[in-house]
């Protein structure tokens, strides 16, 4: 669920208490939606340079770790052990800080559990933020040295998306009762598509469920659908052209970056290592080569090292970046710019650059800078003869009997031609379209609907009857009438009061003009599987909780506990550490004289062991040791502690929201 979703479904409780935070009222009261405060980088950047080092560090964590999927605070709390930066009381306030910031948001499931989440729009932001990529580009004088891995030209996923969005035009794309696209005319589509499977596998476009296929037409379903270039009905998944038209507005460049930026949520965000490879590597500058360990930026064999080889062959496959070796290392470079705000703030092309030449043999010469929207106009009045740097269509009799099949006529089929060309068409050009459209649409196969009646005396009597009669287009013979379009309800109603009610009709073909795309446009547009899909469920109003919630029996607790350490009795030093132990909190300890270590130190609990009498507690000592490359605490800051060695103690509260850093 990303910032404007959270913002069009939240409730007034939520939205009441998200209020009272500062920051957040301070934007709201200047008129800004609520989607833009919350989804504002230069907030983002503000919270990251102001906010405490556990609510910090907790974000990093769930960055690393989650993405934007959601996750259950255990699942969380287990994340912060493995790592054993902070402890589990740390973690849960700085939870709660995260939420009364309006950054990490919560749903309810039905059964009352809940799910944290990251807006999903908003976790780039966040790993920029907090894990930016220090990496080095090549040395420009290296650049010669590089092998590359392949010389084969690959197509733009843009364009091989509007190569399947064309076929499923053309051919269009049923559906079996069950939803899924009958095998022949998947395989007629997906022959349009030069993209390989296996490099899709990443994705998770693998057949799910029995379903025919491929990986590369799911993808050009699922981006078609999701960008609402296409649509699906009951029977059919077909072109949407006022969805295809906003689609392709703009530069093949922006359309591109728009493509990467959909690409990485959408898949990318399903996998949080993915996610963050995707990140890391969105971050470098394109154009430039880059050694892909540095951008990993991760220990090698590492999930993160591991994701940042993977995605770059999604890429590579998608045409986006180039790779290759230098000195054995892989290597790679943006071939686009995958930021669509900068993609869309690029100068425009030198004039003409955009331009496709129509030729006196029929031949149309398309330079790779032609946007789009033009070349999705020419899939429909031409036939594409190749694809490459530069693609070349055709002309051709074929093609202008399907282009009058979509209402065009030789006039608007050359307008567009030198509309896409900037220059008049050639003589051939013109006199070739006047020649094969002469004789097309001078017939037509129509289906309408039809009176008939029993005998020509009735039709006779229908056809005197003013009011019928002007429901009726004209009369067929002596028993048959053609209806007006529009009209049958009208005439079935006129029939009925002349004391003619007409028979139900015979079984025929379902009304071409059903809803059925408007019953399933409530459905998530889309074709591959999504993991928990979190609008299935309601935003969570619940306010962050107290301090009672997070401490439960805080207040039966004496206050000395946790004000400053002091010495107690045996029992009641194991009272502090079990409570200590359940909040999942730490103790500052004071060491008896004659204890190996320092004298004070700061234990975090794990476990009691032993009886009464001998008992002990083992632990982390935070600020023993640095962690090692794993993340894991190092064998160093690992103690036992016995109770008679334990001198004075106190209970230490985590520090992060001001309500609960004074305890009475």
């Amino acid at each position: 669920m990303n910032t404007e979703e959270i913002a069009e479904r939240m409730p007034p409780g939520l939205r009441e208490w998200l209020g009272e935070n500062a920051s957040l009222a301070e934007r709201i009261g200047n008129g800004r939606p609520w989607a833009a405060v919350l989804g504002a980088p230069d907030r983002a950047a503000e919270w990251a340079a102001g906010c405490e080092p556990p609510a910090r560090e907790t974000m990093m964590l769930i960055v690393r770790r989650f993405a934007g999927l959601p996750f259950e605070e255990d699942k969380l709390l287990q994340a912060a052990a493995e790592e054993g930066r902070w402890t589990g009381a740390e973690t849960r306030v700085a939870m709660q800080r995260l939420r009364a910031d309006g950054i990490l948001f919560a749903v309810r499931k039905a059964w009352g559990d809940r799910l944290f989440y990251l807006p999903s729009d908003m976790v780039g932001v966040w790993q920029r933020l907090l894990l930016p990529t220090h990496s080095e580009p090549v040395a420009p004088e290296r650049e010669a040295d590089i092998a590359a891995r392949s010389s084969d030209y690959r197509l733009p996923l843009s364009l091989e998306l509007l190569h399947a969005w064309s076929a499923v035009r053309r051919y269009g794309l049923p559906l079996t009762a069950k939803g899924a696209p009958h095998k022949a005319a998947i395989a007629k589509i997906a022959a349009a598509i030069r993209l390989e499977g296996a490099a899709l596998a990443a994705l998770g476009f693998a057949a799910v469920g029995g379903d025919p296929t491929p990986p590369q037409m799911a993808l050009a379903l699922d981006l078609g659908l999701h960008a609402g270039v296409l649509e699906r009905g009951k029977a059919e998944i077909r072109v949407k052209p006022d969805g295809a038209a906003r689609w392709l507005e703009g530069t093949a460049a922006a359309i591109e970056a728009k493509l990467a930026s959909i690409v990485t949520l959408r898949y990318a965000g399903q996998d949080p290592a993915l996610h963050y490879a995707a990140t890391a590597v969105g971050m470098v500058v394109p154009g430039v080569w880059y050694r892909e360990a540095d951008v990993a930026a991760a220990k090698p064999g590492s999930p993160a090292s591991q994701a940042i080889g993977t995605w770059l062959e999604v890429l590579a496959a998608f045409a986006w970046v180039d790779r290759g070796t230098l000195d054995g290392r892989e290597v790679f470079r943006w071939m686009i710019d995958p930021d669509p705000e900068r993609a869309a703030r690029a100068a425009p092309l030198p004039d003409g650059l955009e331009r496709y030449e129509v030729l006196p043999d029929l031949e149309i010469v398309v330079p790779p800078e032609v946007p789009p929207g033009a070349r999705w106009a020419l899939e429909e009045i031409a036939e594409r003869a190749s694809s490459d740097v530069v693609s070349l269509y055709r002309l051709s009799r074929s093609a202008c009997e399907r282009a009058s099949r979509q209402g065009h006529t030789p006039a608007s089929v050359a307008a567009l031609l030198e509309a896409g060309s900037g220059a008049p068409l050639p003589e051939a050009a013109s006199a070739a379209l006047d020649d094969w459209f002469r004789r097309l649409g001078r017939v037509e196969i129509a289906e309408t609907a039809l009176l008939r009646v029993d005998e020509p005396g009735l039709a006779d009597q229908i056809g005197a009857d003013a009011e019928a009669a002007a429901l009726l287009a004209e009369r067929i013979g002596d028993r048959y009438f053609v209806v007006r379009e529009g009209a049958r309800k009208a005439l079935e109603a006129r029939l009925a009061a002349l004391g003619y009610p007409p028979s139900p009709p015979r079984s025929g073909p379902a009304d071409p003009g059903g809803d059925d795309a408007a019953e399933t446009a409530a459905v998530d547009a889309g074709w591959a599987y999504r993991r928990q899909i979190l609008s299935f469920y309601e935003l969570d109003p619940t306010p962050p909780a107290s301090p009672d919630e997070l401490f439960p029996g805080l207040n039966d607790v004496p206050a000395t506990w946790l004000r400053q350490p002091r010495a107690y009795h045996a029992s009641t030093i194991r009272e502090l550490v079990e409570r200590a132990l359940h909040w999942g909190t730490a103790l500052r300890v004071r060491r008896k004289t004659g204890e190996e270590g320092p004298e004070w130190i700061t234990f975090v609990p794990q476990a009691v062991s032993g009886s009464s009498e001998g008992w002990q507690v083992s632990g982390l000592v935070r600020g023993a040791a640095d962690r090692d490359a794993s993340d894991r605490p190092p064998a160093a800051s690992r103690a036992t502690l016995a109770a008679d060695g334990i001198g004075e103690l106190m209970i230490v509260l985590p520090e992060a929201e001001p309500r609960l850093r004074t305890i009475d």
